[in-house]
């Protein structure tokens, strides 16, 4: 498990680009402001990962409960989406 910010995961998605094909991400609760996921980030994937095939972000809140970040919105979601063409899976968990 790498502990990385929303900035390193740009930077991770802009230097993997078309390689990336999987990007499952979690975080824990109390993770700070700079380690969760924003609009920006998924944005910035969808513009530098066309063959990603399959996303899933979420929040560990609760061993039996998960959801969304609410840093992640619909905005972020429609842009990876249009970005990645190829994407098949995009849920949370």
């Amino acid at each position: 498990m790498l502990y990385i910010t929303s900035k390193h995961l740009e930077h991770f998605a802009k230097g993997m680009g078309g390689r990336l094909v999987q990007l499952h991400l979690s975080a824990g609760r109390g993770f700070g402001e700079h380690e969760r996921c924003f609009d920006e980030t998924l944005e910035s994937i969808g513009l530098h990962c066309p063959n990603l095939e399959s996303f899933r972000y979420g929040v560990l809140v609760d061993w039996n409960e998960d959801r969304y970040e609410a840093a992640v919105t619909d905005y972020g979601i429609i842009s990876l989406i249009q970005g990645c063409k190829k994407l098949k899976v995009c849920i949370p968990y």
